[in-house]
Formats: structure tokens, C-alpha cells, sequence
């Protein structure tokens, strides 16, 4: 193909040099960029000619609606010869532009691309002032070297919805956090010590009868006892007594109950959006066979629970795209970044540019294995030996639990094998065994055979005034007929050598 092409030639060549120039070149090649904003799309087309000259095409700019997003599919489709489509990833704004590209370009849909700005940045080098059409520009020359470009995943719409509620649960419980904090403080600013359990419904009501009217926190929990002992469930609310006991008789002012009264319901209304969060995601996980199969299996990993599971499932998405299992575990932010140069190495700090999601509930996970502190699994023998044996500080220790437990998340989604969590143990020890036969013929283990490698005669000598009568005689006696064996031997060695002697005089 062959089409009239603008070149564009630079700042400081003569004022003859700047005219634009056509002409009829063929083309081998379109690198289409595009710079993404909330309001507005600029695209810029380069191309690459059969003498690898790269040279611009030409750039316009849409708005970023959905009539504008069509004219700008309606105007790229003249550029069909062998194009690669590359923009960056800007919030949500790129994802219209992608998944429109993808639907109009069906036959080009592994040509379009969608890259981490920083990834993008740390490969172009422009010189000069930073605009809208030097960033499409830039982008548009870099989706003709196809083989440095390392696309984000996206996934499907309703992949991206998924993972939306999901992070929504997360933000809304760092806020469930900040209520907590929030309610505690103002207890606080009065001299009330007592620690209300706000992760309890005891907690939750006896808090909402203390702040409901002016009275004492000896009251309130007065109250609210007679209400339990109607229903016969006041055993756990018996326990706290000694301590409302001690800071029953403070009385709230009325501008902090209103702020306790205030916070308390932004706080219930924000537990009760997570359960509902949680609520819809877990029915549609379970629908989905695939889905539901891998959340069943991983709910089996020691120090998994639900949220943990449900984040992973929701963050990691297409796992088939990472080629082994050392770029899963990158993906999964719980690998220290490796500083090398010629003879020397280094290990510094977590890559925080990789998933946050991911590599907060897996070292929450680790957490709770090493404070468990029982080894009955793989995990948590290997948590133990991390943070007891090796003595490794907490944070490190949880970290190479995290660690551990993403390749134990490869192996399932990969469908390596069925996952038991005595796997390792079972396989140690079944080496162990096989070793012990192999070498001393015997499955025995050398402490039901140390008695007999041990040699007690120097112990008799040694400890003798520690044996009894009897002993001492049978020890005695047993040593003369040592003696008596040893000297009677020795004579007939004796008579032996006499008898060889002679006759080899004779």
C-alpha cells in the first residue's frame, strides 16, 4: 500500500528543510498511539517504510464520548495494513477506547494494546516540552517495536466489574477502620477506658444504649442485661462486668454523644454495604463452575479465609497469561527488587508497583500462620521455621510465608496437582523412610538403636559405687572370667607359635 505521508523534520534544520514534504512511499507498517484523557482522545499514526524510516502520518483529536469514540474507529479504518494500537493505562478512561478498538478491529484484537504508563515512560526519551500530540506521537512509534511492548492485562467487562466490587470492599473497610478509630477517640477525650468490642453486636448495642440517653455506662449496661436475661443470653455480656465495674460511672456530655451517635451509624451503614459487597460477589463466583472449583480449592490453603480468597480470585483473572511461575509471584508483589550489577547483589525493598491487593492479604495470610504457631501443615512448619528457627523479624518472616503460599496459588490454578496440605510433610518423610532402608537396611530410627552403639563397661568402672552387691559380684566375676579367658587364650596362642616354631627347625 501506498498513500501520501507528511515528514516532519526537526526544530533546529534550515527554514527550507521545514516545508512539509509528500510522497508516494510504501508503507509496511502502522504504529497508531493514543494519548487518553477524561474529555478528549489524541491519535497519532506513524509509519514504518520498507527502508525502516519511520515517519508521522497524521493526528487529529476526538472527544471522548461515545460518538467520538465511533468517528475515531471510522477514521482509523483506512489504516489497516498490519497496524499495532498501543495507549496507556490512565484510570478507567482508556478502558472505552480499548474495548471499542477490540470490537471494531476484530481481526487485529492481538494488536491492541494497553501499557503501564511507567513502563511506557521508562522507553521513550522525547526531548522537549510535554504535550497532548508529543505523547501520541511518541506512543505511536513505540507500537512499531512490538517486541518491547509489555501490554496490561484488562480483561473483560464484566471481569473489571468483578474486580471493582471487590476493591470497593477494600475501601470501604479501611473506612469501617477509620469509624472504629474514630468512636474510640471520642471515648477517649471523655476518660472512658472501657473497650467497646465494635466487631461484636454486644459491643455495637451496648455502645448504642450508652450514647442514647444521659446516663452512666453502669446504666446502659444494666439495661441492656435485663433486655438479655429475657432471652437468656447474657453469659458473654457477664464477662465484662468487672471492667464496666471500674469505668461504669462516666457520664458522655451531649456534644459527644452526638458525634459517638453520628459515627456509630456511618459505621453501621458501612458494615452493612460490605456484607452486601461480599454478599454479591460470592453468589456470582459461585454460578461460575471454573471459578467455583478454584475458590473451593483454595479455601483449603492454611490461613485462607474468604476475603483472602475472593481478592485473589478477583485480582489475578486470566492466570494462563503468565508464562511460569516466577512472573506470577512478581505479579503478586511478595519478591524484593534485585539490584545486580557485575559481581555484586542485592536484595532491597518490595516493587510497589505491582499488585497491592494481592500482596496485602497474602501477607495477612502469613501473619496469621506465624502467630498460630502450629506446625500440622506444610505452611505452617514453614512458618515456624521462618519466624523460630531462623529468627527472621515478623515482617520478613511473613513475607516469605506470602511468598511460599503465591506458588502454592500457581500450582492450583494451574492444575499442577490436587492440593493436600501434608503434601510436603508426607513427601519428607517418605524420602526419609526410603533413605533409612536404603542405607542401614533397617526402617528403624537410630534412637531405638542407640543402646546397642553404646559402650557401658567404661560406665560400670566409672559409676561402680552406684551398683548394688549383687551387681559388683556379677560385675567382678564377669571381668575374672574375662581375664581367665583372655590369659587362656594367650597360652595357647603361646604354644601355637612354639609348635610352629619347631617344626620349621626341623
Amino acid at each position: 500500500m501506498s498513500i501520501k505521508v507528511k515528514k516532519h523534520y526537526s526544530r533546529q534544520s534550515s527554514p527550507q528543510q521545514n516545508l512539509i514534504k509528500t510522497s508516494d512511499l510504501p508503507i509496511v507498517a502502522y504504529g497508531i498511539g493514543f494519548d487518553v484523557h477524561k474529555d478528549s482522545v489524541v491519535v497519532c499514526i506513524s509509519a514504518q517504510l520498507q527502508t525502516s524510516e519511520i515517519i508521522e502520518v497524521k493526528h487529529h483529536c476526538f472527544k471522548h464520548d461515545s460518538i467520538g469514540i465511533k468517528e475515531m474507529c471510522t477514521f482509523l479504518e483506512k489504516y489497516d495494513n498490519n497496524p499495532t494500537f498501543l495507549m496507556e493505562c490512565t484510570g478507567v478512561y482508556h478502558l472505552s477506547v480499548f474495548h471499542a478498538l477490540m470490537e471494531h478491529f476484530p481481526q487485529f484484537k492481538s494488536n491492541v494494546y494497553a501499557m503501564n504508563p511507567l513502563l511506557v515512560h521508562n522507553r521513550i526519551c522525547d526531548l522537549g516540552n510535554k504535550n497532548d500530540k508529543a505523547d501520541a506521537r511518541s506512543l505511536s512509534k513505540l507500537a512499531l517495536y512490538r517486541e518491547i511492548i509489555r501490554p496490561s492485562y484488562i480483561g473483560t467487562k464484566e471481569f473489571f466489574a468483578l474486580r471493582d466490587i471487590m476493591r470497593s470492599y477494600h475501601r470501604n473497610q479501611s473506612q469501617i477502620t477509620m469509624f472504629r478509630n474514630r468512636i474510640h477517640r471520642h471515648l477517649c477525650t471523655v476518660n472512658q477506658k472501657f473497650k467497646f468490642d465494635l466487631s461484636t453486636e454486644w459491643g455495637l448495642k451496648l455502645l448504642d444504649f450508652y450514647c442514647s440517653k444521659s446516663w452512666s455506662l453502669f446504666e446502659a449496661y444494666n439495661f441492656f442485661h435485663d433486655k438479655l436475661s429475657k432471652l437468656k443470653k447474657t453469659k458473654v455480656l457477664c464477662r465484662q462486668k468487672q471492667e464496666i465495674e471500674r469505668n461504669g460511672g462516666v457520664i458522655l456530655p451531649n456534644k459527644t454523644r452526638f458525634l459517638l451517635q453520628f459515627d456509630l451509624l456511618r459505621l453501621l451503614s458501612a458494615q452493612e454495604a460490605n456484607s452486601t459487597l461480599l454478599v454479591k460477589i460470592d453468589n456470582y463466583i459461585i454460578q461460575d463452575q471454573t471459578l467455583k472449583l478454584l475458590y473451593e480449592q483454595l479455601l483449603l490453603v492454611p490461613g485462607f479465609g474468604v476475603i483472602t480468597v475472593l481478592t485473589l480470585l478477583t485480582e489475578i483473572g486470566d492466570y494462563s497469561r503468565f508464562a511460569n511461575i516466577s512472573s506470577f509471584v512478581k505479579f503478586c508483589g511478595v519478591v524484593p527488587k534485585i539490584d545486580e550489577s557485575g559481581g555484586y547483589r542485592k536484595h532491597s525493598k518490595l516493587n510497589r508497583f505491582t499488585n497491592k491487593y494481592i500482596r496485602y492479604v497474602l501477607s495477612q495470610a502469613g501473619g496469621r500462620l506465624i502467630n498460630k504457631k502450629q506446625r500440622d501443615t506444610d505452611l505452617s512448619e514453614y512458618a515456624y521455621h521462618q519466624r523460630f528457627r531462623r529468627n527472621l523479624p515478623f515482617k520478613k518472616a511473613s513475607l516469605k510465608v506470602a511468598n511460599k503460599m503465591a506458588h502454592k496459588i500457581y500450582q492450583i490454578l494451574n492444575g499442577m496437582n490436587n492440593y493436600s496440605m501434608t503434601y510436603e510433610l508426607e513427601k519428607r518423610k517418605r524420602n526419609k523412610i526410603k533413605n533409612r532402608i536404603h542405607k542401614k537396611g533397617s526402617a528403624l530410627e537410630s534412637v531405638y538403636t542407640r543402646a546397642l552403639r553404646r559402650d557401658i563397661k567404661d560406665f560400670f568402672v566409672s559409676h561402680s559405687q552406684l551398683l548394688n552387691s549383687t551387681s559388683k559380684y556379677h560385675l567382678v566375676s564377669g571381668f575374672k572370667r574375662l581375664l581367665s579367658k583372655s590369659q587362656f587364650l594367650d597360652n595357647n596362642n603361646c604354644k601355637d607359635c612354639d609348635n610352629n616354631e619347631k617344626e620349621e627347625d626341623m
